[in-house]
């Protein structure tokens, strides 16, 4: 039975429908189907960006990094909500592993940064906190971003205390 359900899964992949491919992938990777890595390896570079970023957290969660960090920043920068918030639902997943890979994108990806600075925040990591801290730049609106996060911080910080 459960062979059969696998192979359901797996058989899935190859659905026309783009949000039960994106299921498929995520379930599969959570059910520890190695089997599958094959067909998921192939849709992290799915046109279909919330099937490849399922694909790429589920190839994570087998222990394969296929993270696009471009790709999933690009996710967060659109105007698609449900693609933002499956891109936020990847990062908040995999977690701090996630940080060194937003560090790198926040020192090479200027035009992306006020995307980048908020994924970290979305982390709510002392990693990425530091990172958050660490960011210079001249543009106010950034400072403002950054100010406005490390302040979010600090008054969480301060109801727990």
């Amino acid at each position: 039975m459960i062979d059969e359900a696998l192979a359901s899964l797996i058989r899935a992949l190859d659905s026309t429908d783009a949000n039960e491919r994106a299921q498929s992938a995520v379930r599969l990777g959570e059910l520890q189907a190695r089997t599958a890595l094959p067909k998921l390896r192939a849709l992290t570079e799915n046109k279909d960006d919330i099937v490849a970023l399922a694909a790429m957290y589920s190839c994570w969660l087998l222990s394969e990094d296929r993270i696009n960090t471009t790709r999933v920043i690009d996710a967060l920068a659109s105007d698609d909500e449900s693609l933002v918030q499956e891109a936020i639902n990847v990062i908040c997943q995999i977690g701090h592993p996630m940080v060194d890979k937003l560090r790198t994108a926040l020192s090479s990806a200027v035009t992306n940064a006020s995307t980048v600075l908020s994924a970290l925040d979305d982390l709510h990591d002392p990693a990425a906190r530091a990172i958050i801290e660490e960011f210079h730049t001249d543009d106010p609106a950034l400072l403002a971003l950054k100010r406005e996060i490390l302040d979010d911080w600090d008054d969480l910080d301060d109801m727990f205390a």
